[in-house]
């Protein structure tokens, strides 16, 4: 049996806000953990990361793992909405309501696109002694899945 692969892997990825130490370019490296993240430069909303996946691909399945650090780092997303290249616009395909915690899988309907959209569209403050009531997002990993 074939493992699944992860999709946006590498891929060419572009964010609404960085934070300068933590680039959109982290988010999707094969790399979860808090020194590969990437955050949101503010609580604006929609925060958004968009990834070109190169070619048609079809998936159904994402992975989101949140940065969230003992004392310094609390669940923040609180919903997600999920886009889909059609050759002319990006077309929502799932939305997500509730908080992730250190990592969930979503599961998609099925899709084929060449780009793929997340939005965060909610967001709680953080509760954590060093962060307490900031609600920048930041996301160490997404991944992308046919399963």
């Amino acid at each position: 049996i074939r493992e699944p692969q992860n999709l946006l892997l590498n891929k060419s990825v572009s964010a609404s806000s960085s934070h300068p130490s933590c680039p959109a370019s982290k988010v999707n490296d094969g790399d979860a953990s808090q020194g590969s993240r990437w955050a949101a430069a503010n609580s604006d909303l929609p925060a958004w990361l968009e990834f070109n996946l190169g070619s048609e691909q079809t998936f159904n399945s994402v992975t989101i793992t949140e940065n969230i650090v003992p004392n310094w780092a609390s669940e923040r997303i609180t919903g997600l909405e999920f886009q889909a290249w059609n050759g002319t616009e990006y077309t929502t395909i799932s939305t997500y309501s509730g908080t992730i915690g250190t990592s969930k899988t979503i599961s998609l309907p099925e899709t084929t696109s060449s780009k793929f959209k997340v939005l965060i569209t909610g967001l709680q403050e953080d509760t954590t002694k060093n962060s307490k009531g900031q609600t920048d997002p930041s996301i160490q990993e997404i991944e992308l899945y046919y399963r």
